[in-house]
């Protein structure tokens, strides 16, 4: 016999059937008892009950009330009982809850089955003041002139170089004068520019040719013929000549007798369509051996 006709039929009055027949005839008594025996098991508070009724029992959600402190002590020992507003849900979710644990939405699942109550997160590294902790970031600019159209407007656009095939994506343009030349600085996403880099002295303008402008021709570095003696790092150095104007350069680093290692490039310039002419400051030799200044060769690159 099955679970099912278990629970739509009484044992009680199966009993007769289930002994021998020899127990029928010799022991009618004892026959008597066992049906007594089952009806009783039969009532509703009885053990015969309890197990027709065993699949709801066993789930959470038709389970009795007096029984879900069995389910409490086997699934959410740790969890006060008393203060649980939603059980059933709780023992439903445990295994993800577990789960998640140390996570906030196991920390917001909690407070709603406390408390009924909605959490806010504060962490103190939000804060925290941390030491050179800013974001270096290296602009990518071209500096060029109008030949058409408001420059403004290139925001957020593309860009295309004529000469070079290069194109990217202008995240912002700043206006200012150098000397005789308006010059627009345009701020290029690094991630957005494709093949290559733009020329100097190319138009580069938009996909519909609403805007084109010219790449002024600038300094991007210098090339150490000679070295010299008994320069200091951040001695100034001057730029003349070559059409244009704005380059500032000083010394980078030197080596043990003050040779010339590298030339920082403080602000390129713009309009040098040739190479200007460098020229060192002459300054009292701060070495302590009497070690006398030589002049240095220097000649720089222009796009």
């Amino acid at each position: 016999m099955d679970f099912e006709s278990l629970k739509d039929n009484r044992i009680s009055v199966l009993i007769p059937r289930q002994v021998p027949s020899f127990v029928r005839d010799s022991h009618p008594q004892f026959i008597t008892f066992l049906q007594k025996y089952f009806e009783l098991m039969e009532d509703s508070d009885g053990t015969i009950e309890e197990i027709k009724q065993l699949l709801e029992l066993q789930d959470i959600d038709t389970t009795e009330d007096r029984l879900l402190i069995q389910f409490h002590k086997e699934l959410a020992g740790n969890v006060p009982f008393g203060v649980l507003n939603d059980k059933r849900t709780l023992y439903k979710n445990i295994k993800q809850f577990h789960r998640a644990r140390g996570t906030e939405k196991s920390f917001r699942a909690l407070f709603r089955f406390l408390f009924n109550d909605e959490i806010d997160f504060y962490y103190p590294y939000v804060d925290m003041l941390r030491t050179s902790d800013g974001i270096w970031v290296v602009n990518k600019t071209i500096r060029v002139f109008v030949d058409a159209g408001d420059p403004f407007t290139l925001v957020d656009k593309r860009i295309y170089g004529i000469g070079s095939g290069t194109s990217a994506v202008v995240e912002r343009v700043l206006k200012y004068q150098t000397g005789i030349f308006p010059v627009y600085e345009i701020f290029l996403n690094p991630k957005s520019i494709e093949d290559g880099a733009f020329s100097p002295g190319e138009v580069v303008h938009t996909e519909d040719d609403s805007v084109r402008v010219k790449v002024y021709h600038c300094v991007i570095g210098v090339n150490i013929t000679d070295p010299g003696l008994a320069y200091e790092e951040g001695d100034a150095i001057t730029v003349s000549g070559g059409s244009g104007i704005g380059c500032i350069l000083k010394v980078g680093s030197v080596g043990p007798n003050g040779e010339i290692k590298s030339i920082n490039i403080v602000d390129p310039g713009v309009n040098y369509g040739t190479p200007p002419t460098v020229t060192l400051h002459q300054q009292q030799i701060r070495l302590q051996e009497p070690l006398s200044r030589e002049h240095s060769s220097l000649t720089p690159d222009s796009i």
